[in-house]
C-alpha cells in the first residue's frame, strides 16, 4: 500500500481555497478613505461616471484600467465597486511609485 505524502493535505487544501478566478483581497479602510478623496476630487464623488475615454471615481482612462484591473474586475471602471476601483488605484501608483495624493477632505486642487 503507497502511503501519501504528508503535503498531500496541505496541497490540497491550498487547491480548495483559491479557487481560480478568485478576487483580490478588498483594501484596507485606509487606502479605501484615500480611494474616496481622490474620487471626490476627480468625479465628484460619483464612482460610476461615464465620459468618453473616462470612467469611474478615479477617472482612469479606458487603457489605464485595462491595464490596472483584477482579471476578474468588470471591463468598464464604471461598472466596478468602489472597492475595485481603490484595488486598481493602489496598484498603480506603486507600479509607477507615486504616492498618494496628500489632500485636505474636499480642497482638491486637480493634476493627479
Amino acid at each position: 500500500m503507497r502511503r501519501l505524502s504528508i503535503f498531500a493535505p496541505i496541497c490540497f487544501a491550498l487547491l480548495v481555497a483559491s479557487p481560480v478566478g478568485a478576487s483580490p483581497p478588498l483594501v484596507s479602510p485606509a487606502i479605501m478613505a484615500k480611494a474616496a478623496n481622490v474620487a471626490l476630487c476627480e468625479e465628484g464623488g460619483n464612482w460610476h461616471y461615464r465620459a468618453g475615454d473616462y470612467a469611474g471615481g478615479i477617472g482612469f482612462r479606458l487603457a489605464t484600467w485595462a491595464m490596472f484591473r483584477y482579471k476578474t474586475f468588470p471591463w468598464s471602471m464604471a461598472d466596478a465597486t468602489p472597492q475595485q476601483q481603490a484595488w486598481a488605484l493602489s496598484h498603480m501608483l506603486a507600479y509607477y511609485h507615486m504616492a498618494w495624493p496628500d489632500q485636505p477632505r474636499g480642497h482638491c486642487t486637480g493634476g493627479y
